[in-house]
């Protein structure tokens, strides 16, 4: 059970309570990054990822649009940039992209970065802090810990066998909450500025913090590593 004491977050966070956008995490849940590292074949590793980007994009057809929002763009309370973000959620630039060509080159420059980033956290070890926000959900030690900025480095800890990953409360200078329960969406930027319904917002957070587990993952097609030796 997590505890969180006057707003602030536990540290460190155990693996399995990490969670990342759309309920991916660790331990018994599905993480795309993860699954690369557990590649020994980079060539494996680049078509696994391309793989998850053409599904991924396939699953996000599936959610209303609201749902669809990366969390980070949720970070803003500035005018402007909410005013921008009603107009892209509006607009047909929010479809995913489903052609395969233009996700490879995404993947080769993903799977390089997650590779370069593992060798040298094992070189030279990783005591830096992620920027997370807790979140709690309505029943009784269902809380987890949303990664607002690490989520390669987790995945990378993770497939190094962290059992605990260091996070700190996100920045003061975003305007989001430390943490936040999944009933007590109203202090998020989006929905206090009415870009995103309150009724959203929730079922963004509930599933966040129900995770994202690997057998909805097979389900809905996503890849796994062939090889799951690090």
């Amino acid at each position: 059970m997590l505890r969180f004491v006057k707003g602030k977050l536990p540290k460190p966070i155990p693996l399995h309570n990490i969670r990342y956008e759309f309920g991916f995490g660790f331990g018994n849940l599905y993480h795309p990054f993860l699954e690369v590292l557990k590649e020994r074949s980079a060539s494996h590793a680049i078509e696994l990822l391309k793989h998850f980007y053409l599904q991924m994009s396939v699953y996000l057809q599936q959610l209303p649009v609201g749902e669809r929002l990366s969390v980070q763009a949720w970070k803003s309370d500035d005018a402007y940039v909410a005013k921008g973000m009603k107009k892209y959620i509006a607009s047909k630039q929010f479809e995913p992209r489903i052609n395969s060509d233009e996700w490879r080159g995404a993947a080769e420059r993903k799977v390089r970065h997650l590779h370069a980033l593992r060798d040298s956290i094992r070189t030279h070890g990783y005591d830096t802090e992620m920027s997370g926000l807790g979140i709690r959900g309505p029943q009784l030690n269902n809380e987890c810990v949303l990664i607002l900025g690490g989520q390669n480095r987790a995945a990378v800890l993770a497939s190094l066998n962290r059992q605990h990953i260091p996070v700190a409360n996100s920045s003061h200078r975003e305007n989001i909450p430390r943490r936040i329960g999944v009933d007590q969406v109203d202090a998020l930027p989006l929905v206090r500025r009415g870009i995103i319904s309150p009724v959203t917002a929730k079922n963004v957070l509930q599933r966040i913090c129900d995770g994202f587990s690997a057998d909805k993952a097979r389900e809905l097609g996503f890849p796994f590593a062939r090889d799951c030796r690090v």
